[in-house]
């Protein structure tokens, strides 16, 4: 575990995970004829498990913006959502990070912060005129979608950090 304590690994790490991210929703996406919008969110569930292993502020916070902005400008074409709530994000696992002490509470808490996250990315698309997507189209054709693919993911992804973590 001291290669996770390693800034410049988990920065690079980062960016991988950001570009696997959103080509992969895309492709998930794409095979279900587009009639579903599925949002993986590989760099949240990196951010959440990797925010057991690091203790500074700074750093994450900073890699937090940064990959934000990325994140709009690449996908996104605007600077601002992923920008915000990503930090935002961050900051609320930081917060709770006591509540994470079993596999159960750390599954109900991503899950809480992937709605919230999820429910804020689209009130700020809603917002700022990014989306015509009305918000029951939202809910029936994206949010349970990728509530539940990414819970399943986190799960699986979760057994697989505590395993590596207890060796």
């Amino acid at each position: 575990m001291k290669l996770l304590r390693n800034k410049l690994f988990i920065t690079l790490l980062g960016f991988v995970v950001l570009l696997i991210d959103g080509q992969l929703s895309d492709l998930l996406t794409t095979l279900t004829g587009r009639n579903l919008f599925l949002q993986v969110h590989l760099l949240l569930i990196f951010s959440f498990l990797l925010l057991r292993f690091l203790d500074t502020d700074f750093f994450t916070y900073l890699l937090a913006l940064i990959l934000g902005l990325i994140y709009d400008s690449y996908y996104l074409n605007f600077i601002g959502i992923a920008f915000f709530m990503l930090p935002l994000f961050v900051y609320l696992i930081k917060r709770g990070r006591r509540f994470f002490v079993t596999p159960i509470r750390s599954f109900l808490s991503f899950f809480v912060l992937l709605f919230v996250y999820e429910v804020g990315a689209y009130g700020l698309a809603y917002l700022f005129y990014l989306t015509t997507y009305n918000p029951l189209s939202f809910v029936t054709y994206q949010l349970v979608i990728t509530l539940l693919f990414n819970t399943v993911l986190f799960i699986i992804l979760d057994k697989i950090v505590h395993k590596i973590g207890s060796k």
